[in-house]
């Protein structure tokens, strides 16, 4: 086992969900925004932690323009859009359409019986899809 299994469940679920080239994907760099993962029998920092190993595993893949958390942080708080719990298909369309991004990531961070596990989904914005899960 990594000396580092957290980051090492980020990076796995980040592979999945960008990994495999969608059919008549293009080249050009989409805006996708991550929002911090729902924490579910697990501290809220932790999960927290987890979505920004996920934002830097993004940035690192060079297949998509990132939005800073900060900056997405501060254009949410103007438009008074409560961000917490965010975890479903609905609620990332409509962040994703205040944000200007095409993609949203959102997810799940938890603890069963001692073993962490997480859970990402990547929403089309426009479509209300899950295009990729991991």
């Amino acid at each position: 086992m990594s000396k580092h299994p957290v980051r090492f469940l980020a990076i796995i679920v980040t592979a999945a969900i960008y990994g495999i080239p969608a059919h008549g994907a293009t080249e050009e760099k989409q805006a996708v925004a991550i929002m911090d993962f729902a924490a579910s029998n697990a501290p809220a920092t932790e999960a927290s932690i987890m979505a920004d190993f996920v934002r830097s595993a993004m940035v690192r893949s060079g297949k998509f323009r990132v939005v800073d958390k900060k900056n997405m942080e501060s254009i949410l708080a103007e438009q008074a859009f409560q961000q917490t719990g965010c975890t479903s298909q609905e609620c990332a369309v409509k962040l994703g359409k205040l944000l200007n991004v095409k993609k949203m990531i959102v997810g799940n961070y938890g603890m069963l019986g001692g073993i962490r596990y997480m859970s990402a989904n990547l929403v089309n914005v426009e479509t209300g899809e899950i295009e990729r899960s991991g």
